[in-house]
């Protein structure tokens, strides 16, 4: 499947600071229930010191633990990296780890063509890979449609 999302995020520490999340992935399911989604993500993020631009790549795994034939309801998780035009936040890096996971709902509107809406948590940080790591929290709702391929 072909996976079109949005989101918009708010700091956990700083609701001034967000970030806005845009991908275009691609689904497929592995198990009865189970699917594995990979995402080319751009975003744009603000910060106190001003706003950054990034891109990346995120690999996720999907549970759909409620499945009816209109609609399901999935767990969601798994990590990505993410290049950004500055460092994020301020005092870290423009290389930075982007583990996430959350909760989502998908529902058939027509031909196959589904909505997909959620919430999750998604963190921005370098995993100690240079001398600071302060890492960002932020609380993520989405949307998007996913497409048959």
């Amino acid at each position: 499947r072909l996976d079109l999302r949005g989101g918009y995020g708010t700091d956990v520490k700083d609701g001034d600071q967000w970030i806005g999340w845009g991908s275009l992935g691609l689904t497929g399911f592995i198990e009865d229930g189970l699917a594995i989604r990979g995402e080319l993500n751009a975003a744009q993020i603000s910060q106190l010191e001003g706003s950054e631009q990034g891109i990346g790549f995120s690999l996720l795994f999907e549970w759909h633990f409620i499945q009816r034939a209109t609609w399901s309801v999935y767990l969601d998780g798994g990590a990505g990296v993410l290049f950004t035009t500055d460092d994020v936040p301020a005092t870290g890096s423009n290389f930075n780890f982007t583990p996430q996971a959350g909760l989502g709902f998908t529902a058939d509107l027509h031909d196959e063509m589904r909505l997909v809406l959620g919430v999750k948590w998604h963190h921005i940080s370098n995993a100690n890979t240079f001398s600071e790591n302060p890492g960002r929290d932020h609380v993520m709702v989405y949307g998007g449609l996913s497409l048959p391929f």
